[in-house]
């Protein structure tokens, strides 16, 4: 049965409307056929159209990085509003490293495939990789997604800073559609889909800003409390 009709419910206050705009999927049953509609095979109908969304929410599927990321950023602003923590959807921590560690994992073994040595610099440098081949060196960003799009990435300033600085030199590397499974607490990654983007121009990009470092000026001498 086709659940691809028009969400129009007529809808003219806000309240209403909102259910309308949030409305997945939607079938229509004339007044006239209500009597002989199953309903209850309806419904498991579209029960079993719901299931592989709500599946993905679970694992993070429909979130870019940027997306989670900005749950993390969320989260610890507001360490006591649970509305603004993982929500259901976000990623917890284990299972973003689980994500890091596949990405990371998928883009060495990406890069020396393709005949390039391959130095981990991520825990010194705002890069992940040096990647060398011949005389040629390019340093390169790992971002990894469960989501299968890859169109929304977060950086910080530092991996803005040197993508632009040395433009032409870097690289970026998203490796989507990641699948996590959970054992007892413990996450692992598997699979996964490589996008390589070799000289990659950052303002080809949209930048959007999502959080702000307000840092205090320097005082030269203490106010007497009024």
């Amino acid at each position: 049965m086709p659940f691809d009709h028009l969400a129009d419910f007529g809808a003219k206050r806000a309240l209403p409307i909102s259910f309308q705009r949030a409305t997945a999927m939607s079938h229509r049953v004339a007044y006239s056929d209500i009597r002989v509609t199953d309903f209850g095979e309806l419904f498991d109908q579209a029960a079993r159209r719901l299931r592989p969304i709500y599946a993905a929410q679970a694992i993070g599927r429909d979130l870019t990085d940027a997306d989670q990321r900005e749950l993390e950023i969320a989260s610890a602003l507001h360490p006591l509003n649970r509305t603004s923590g993982r929500q259901g959807y976000g990623l917890p921590a284990p299972a973003r490293r689980a994500v890091e560690k596949r990405a990371m994992d998928v883009a060495s073994q990406f890069l020396r495939s393709n005949g390039y040595g391959v130095r981990d610099t991520s825990a010194s440098s705002p890069f992940d990789f040096e990647a060398t081949l011949s005389t040629t060196r390019i340093k390169v960003e790992v971002k990894g997604t469960t989501s299968d799009r890859a169109d929304g990435i977060l950086m910080t300033a530092n991996e803005v800073k040197l993508h632009r600085t040395e433009k032409g030199k870097t690289a970026l590397i998203i490796v989507s559609s990641i699948r996590l499974s959970e054992k007892d607490g413990d996450y692992s990654g598997s699979g996964g889909t490589v996008e390589w983007l070799l000289g990659w121009d950052i303002d080809e990009w949209l930048h959007e800003p999502t959080a702000f470092r307000m840092t205090r000026p320097a005082m030269t001498k203490n106010l007497p409390a009024s």
